[in-house]
């Protein structure tokens, strides 16, 4: 049986390449446009409103655009052996299944 790997780098670089991976995965064609709408609508900055609108507050708040705006966190491949053993974090790479 054949296995979906989405990393998040991926995701982050190309996020509209990703929904494309995915759907190519479930058996659905989509269009590039249509790609790169599906991907708008679930960036940060929009999923962060969303839970601020659940939540009884205006979804347009400045601290969902600053959150968006934090760099992405160093992936484990590019993280020394060093500091993975000082935090405590595995050397192994994730079994995804």
């Amino acid at each position: 049986m054949a296995c979906l790997v989405s990393r998040y780098e991926d995701m982050v670089a190309d996020p509209a390449g990703e929904v494309d991976q995915i759907a190519r995965y479930l058996g659905i064609r989509l269009r590039r446009d249509e790609c790169q709408d599906v991907a708008s609508q679930y960036t940060v900055a929009r999923q962060l409103g969303r839970i601020r609108e659940s939540r009884g507050a205006p979804a347009d708040s400045s601290t969902a655009m600053a959150f968006a705006t934090i760099p992405a966190p160093i992936s484990m491949s590019t993280t020394s052996a060093r500091a993975r053993a000082e935090s405590g974090v595995s050397s192994r790479e994730p079994k995804w299944r």
